[in-house]
């Protein structure tokens, strides 16, 4: 069960556990008990978790759609090592309420599957479609969240990041467009790719990258 904080007009939950049905179904009754009961609209959700189920994760960013239409402000902290469905959980809280700890560490990644299993070339090849298409909806949903704080950058500098970024070894290069819609179609790609690099994200990185917006200050 998740920790629950009530000061004033905030309440602050700490999702300490693997995304899992479980843990994202006590978090959103947490999160409805607030608003619905305690009329309770800014909720911070300090996290701090290796990520787990996608399904549990879609649960979670359906359950973001009600939220905002209640008027529910969703800010997130990420507090140590926060990694794969937990970081979008972090991503997708409100613009301009994304934190994460100086220290922290973030990992975004496509689905893995874990485990051993046997299984027919054919039933194979359907749960790689199966899994992309998730996958593919996913990131769509956290491309589209991340585009308002694209366009206010676009408008300051065009080129993304704003700076190079060392990961995984690699210097990573800002890139630019002459449009914004070449500008976000090169963005797209290179988060994409980002995905798929599979390597850990500094706190500054992260806010560098648009990720989040504010490394926490005490």
């Amino acid at each position: 069960m998740s920790n629950l904080l009530i000061t004033g007009d905030r309440a602050t939950i700490t999702f300490s556990e693997e995304v899992s049905f479980a843990s994202i179904n006590a978090l959103v009754k947490q999160v409805d008990m607030l608003a619905n009961y305690y009329h309770i609209f800014h909720v911070c959700i300090e996290i701090d978790s290796p990520g787990g189920e996608l399904k549990s994760l879609q649960l979670f960013l359906s359950k973001l759609k009600t939220w905002r239409s209640l008027g529910v402000v969703i800010e997130t902290r990420a507090m140590t090592s926060v990694a794969s469905a937990a970081a979008i959980m972090l991503s997708m809280g409100d613009v301009g309420f994304r934190y994460v700890m100086p220290d922290a560490r973030i990992l975004y990644h496509k689905v893995r599957v874990n485990g051993q299993m046997t299984v027919t070339a054919d039933k194979a090849k359907r749960m790689f479609e199966d899994l992309e298409r998730v996958d593919t909806q996913v990131f769509e949903d956290f491309f589209k969240h991340f585009q308002p704080s694209l366009k206010c950058h676009y408008r300051l500098d065009k080129a993304f990041p704003s700076r190079a970024i060392e990961l995984g070894g690699q210097v990573i290069k800002p890139v630019a467009g002459r449009s914004y819609e070449a500008f976000e179609k090169k963005v797209k790609t290179f988060l994409n790719s980002l995905f798929e690099c599979d390597d850990y994200l500094s706190a500054q990185q992260a806010v560098d990258l648009k990720l989040v917006d504010h490394v926490y200050q005490y």
